[in-house]
């Protein structure tokens, strides 16, 4: 039990009692790693996916945002916040050693480890010509993407992190990075500031533009499947 304001709670009480008050953008953007803001945040991303598993149009409506990447994870966009923040889920089934490619993004984020292991790798942009450029830019009127090849770069590496359950942190859209490894059933969750920017990939010589854009769409079946794997990692 604990006192909160005079008043005693239970864990479980108190956590309804804060949950009802906060949704999943601020319980995301206000998270500090605390075990107790942990157990909020996944108490309420357990109600959502609930909800939309038992939700015929809302599992529609997700699989419009949701697909295996190119770079490898399965991404869930669950919530298209009104500001034009978005909400994801990063899902990797499987133990992954091969280095996904370095990039930056279209919008800034803030990323929580909610179960499994990630190492990442930041890079700084040198001159040089052993790899190809593309600028990859999103069109917010038909969310739909498109990539153009640029020129030739070389890179360096400035930072290599390992994070952690509970973990969390905060990426601006330009930092070019790579997740270089994870468990298997590693998830995080994301809030995403409005894709305002071109992000920049890099890619082996040979490659071209459709290497940058390809993705798998998923099922309706699959998709319901999913979701119920992901509960049961709480």
């Amino acid at each position: 039990p604990r006192l909160v304001r005079g008043f005693l709670y239970n864990t479980e009480e108190l956590l309804f009692c804060i949950s009802k008050k906060m949704n999943l953008e601020s319980l995301i953007d206000e998270y500090d790693g605390s075990s107790d803001q942990f157990h909020l945040l996944t108490n309420e991303l357990k109600n959502i996916i609930k909800e939309i598993i038992s939700n015929d149009s809302e599992m529609k409506k997700i699989l419009l945002d949701s697909y295996i990447h190119q770079l490898g994870f399965e991404k869930y966009t669950i919530q298209n916040l009104t500001n034009g923040k978005s909400i994801r889920l990063h899902f990797w089934p499987n133990k992954n050693s091969s280095k996904e490619d370095i990039h930056s993004h279209c919008a800034s984020f803030k990323s929580i480890i909610l179960n499994g292991t990630i190492k990442q790798n930041s890079y700084d942009l040198v001159t040089g010509t052993d790899t190809k450029t593309f600028l990859y830019t999103f069109d917010s009127q038909t969310r739909s993407s498109k990539a153009e090849e640029t020129g030739l770069t070389s890179y360096k590496i400035r930072k290599s992190i390992t994070l952690v359950k509970n973990n969390f942190y905060n990426q601006n859209y330009n930092l070019m990075h790579q997740v270089a490894e994870t468990d298997s059933n590693t998830l995080t969750i994301s809030l995403w500031e409005k894709r305002e920017y071109p992000a920049i990939v890099l890619k082996e010589l040979s490659s071209n533009t459709q290497d940058c854009t390809h993705t798998s769409n998923l099922s309706e079946e699959f998709l319901q499947r999913r979701l119920q794997k992901i509960l049961e990692l709480f």
